[in-house]
């Protein structure tokens, strides 16, 4: 796989998802999602981690839109390279509307601090 840089990195309960870049300039995007919550079951039910990788995807956009399989605006922002910061932004609202997520559970103070428009604590 070519060098990659981080884009975009959200956590949840027993996983992640990671949004990342080729290195260079390509342009090319890649999602891949870790579940480790196999891991955290006994030895009957429990197994490896699964990982699912999406392959390259040429645009920002189509990445975005294999991103939104996941209500990744509701899980916990890890890391938005500061390039992506408004990017992302603009993204959330159109997947909270698009899978019908609720602002009530909607953390945005934290997308905010993460994606550095708003100085931490």
């Amino acid at each position: 796989m070519p060098a990659v840089i981080q884009v975009l990195s959200v956590a949840g309960e027993g996983g992640g998802i990671d949004l990342v870049q080729e290195e260079g300039g390509a342009g090319r995007f890649r999602i891949v999602m870790v579940d480790q919550t196999p891991t955290f079951l006994d030895e009957l039910e429990g197994g490896a981690a699964s990982r699912r990788d999406s392959g390259w995807l040429a645009t920002w956009e189509e990445a975005i839109e294999f991103f939104g399989q996941w209500p990744w605006p509701m899980l916990h922002p890890v890391y938005v390279a500061p390039a992506y910061a408004d990017r992302v932004l603009a993204a959330i609202p159109k997947v909270m509307e698009r899978k019908r997520l609720s602002e009530r559970h909607f953390r945005k103070e934290r997308w905010l601090r993460v994606c550095g428009k708003v100085k931490s604590k």
